[in-house]
């Protein structure tokens, strides 16, 4: 069973602010969003069905409002639990996405409560509750209840998607982005795939979204196509599986974030703190170009960094425009210009952030 979308889905398109700090909101990168998650001409007043295990923030999230104006239109306190006989919310709409719907599922042969949810786009613990008491539920033959989001359930099942996932290196639909980079957490969280140009140094914090995991690759890919670097990249933090505070990090929350160590120069060994003269510039400006052609939000690097990588693109032949496009340096570590960003602390790494997926309904670019 297929949700049926909206007759008329929302299709105008919106601008975002732009700032220059490592846990805010910068661009809005290069992803098609589906019609169903565009924003509204203007704001309209709906009225909003709850469905089982949905909160105030899922609910704001969803219709591009914030979690106190949702409390503030319909009575509730900032940290008032929401009452149980509330059915129904009051909701001053910036997107329209289709409601979510139920689904009734037959377990099949092999089926795990993990599977089920990936293939629904629903977190574990939600489908557990949807069929509690669940004891007995994962039988062959028995019925499970469902509350899917159409907008994902289609994404997963059919499509379509602006690349097909390559299951070759492990990539599949249905990793999603909950809230923003700086307070959020990850949905069925995509591991990065074993890659020969790629080091894990961190492998339990190596998971992100599937639009996000999938941008890394093609840039991975097209880096190494494109240039002659002769070592494997190494990464640093994305997220947690699912998601949420990892260590001092002020962002890695939604699985849109990943860190990578500035390429060393070959001679360099590999102990040795990646910075200054160590570093092989050329290469990280061939990184920078590879980002520039997917859908990279901002690159965090130190602004004193990127007077290096300025030269490094200025000997490398990048014209004005380019020059002018991705790197802020020389404008000043606070101008919002360029896809490389100042931001303290990324004097030896690169802090690439993506944008939110085209099926992804509660992710805050």
């Amino acid at each position: 069973m297929t949700p049926a979308p909206l007759d008329e889905p929302p299709t105008a398109a919106a601008e975002l602010g732009v700032d220059d700090l490592e846990s805010s909101t910068i661009g809005q990168g290069r992803a098609v969003l589906a019609p169903a998650l565009l924003p509204l001409p203007r704001s309209r007043w709906i009225e909003h069905r709850r469905v089982p295990r949905e909160s105030v923030r899922q609910i704001a999230l969803r219709y591009g409002v914030r979690e106190d104006e949702v409390r503030e239109w319909n009575g509730l306190g900032p940290d008032e639990p929401m009452p149980r006989k509330l059915k129904r919310l009051r909701v001053r709409a910036r997107r329209l996405p289709p409601p979510r719907q139920r689904i009734d599922y037959a377990v099949q042969e092999g089926d795990t409560w993990w599977s089920v949810a990936l293939r629904h786009g629903v977190d574990g613990r939600d489908l557990r509750a949807y069929n509690y008491p669940y004891s007995k539920k994962m039988r062959p033959g028995a019925t499970l209840q469902v509350w899917v989001d159409p907008v994902v359930y289609d994404w997963i099942s059919e499509g379509p998607d602006p690349l097909p996932p390559d299951l070759g290196r492990g990539m599949r639909r249905g990793a999603m982005s909950v809230g923003s980079p700086a307070d959020g957490v990850l949905l069925n969280g995509l591991r990065i795939p074993d890659h020969e140009g790629l080091e894990l140094r961190l492998p339990r914090s190596a998971y992100g979204t599937s639009h996000a995991v999938e941008q890394l690759v093609l840039a991975v890919d097209s880096f190494f196509a494109h240039g002659s670097y002769p070592l494997p990249l190494g990464v640093g933090s994305m997220s947690r599986p699912r998601g949420g505070p990892i260590g001092e990090h002020k962002s890695h929350q939604s699985g849109r974030d990943v860190d990578l160590r500035l390429p060393r120069r070959p001679e360099v060994p590999a102990w040795q703190e990646p910075r200054g003269s160590r570093v092989q510039w050329d290469a990280v400006w061939q990184l920078v170009l590879a980002f520039s052609q997917v859908d990279a939000m901002v690159i965090f690097l130190d602004y004193k960094a990127q007077r290096r990588l300025y030269r490094a693109a200025k000997a490398a032949g990048a014209s004005e425009a380019q020059l002018g496009a991705l790197i802020q340096y020389p404008r000043g570590s606070k101008a919002a210009r360029g896809l490389v960003r100042h931001s303290s602390g990324h004097e030896q790494h690169l802090h690439v952030r993506f944008g939110c997926g085209p099926y992804e309904p509660e992710c805050v670019p």
